[in-house]
């Protein structure tokens, strides 16, 4: 069931980082996996949770799996809830370049 505008949250942001390998755009999923679709990204919807999925995606940089993770700040459709990137530049990184 697709979210109502009252049950989406104010603050949502989803981690991204870059693949070491191939330098292919990724978000961390809600299993704390790497994935190439941001609507399959882990929405973090607390303050308090920002650094703790930050600290788990810097274990993933260690392992050499990904460079560069930071959280940006999206937001949810209220109708299906899907994910879209509020800044042009995470739009770019997340769907490819506008036209």
């Amino acid at each position: 069931m697709p979210p109502s505008a009252q049950t989406i949250p104010a603050f949502t942001k989803v981690v991204t980082a870059n693949k070491l390998n191939d330098g292919t755009v990724v978000f961390l999923d809600a299993h704390f996996q790497w994935t190439n679709d941001v609507a399959e990204a882990g929405i973090i919807t607390a303050h308090s949770e920002v650094e703790d999925v930050l600290l788990i995606a810097e274990r993933a940089k260690l392992t050499q799996q990904v460079v560069s993770a930071y959280n940006i700040d999206v937001a949810l459709a209220p109708d299906d809830g899907g994910v879209t990137p509020l800044l042009l530049r995470e739009k770019i990184r997340a769907f490819g370049p506008t036209t």
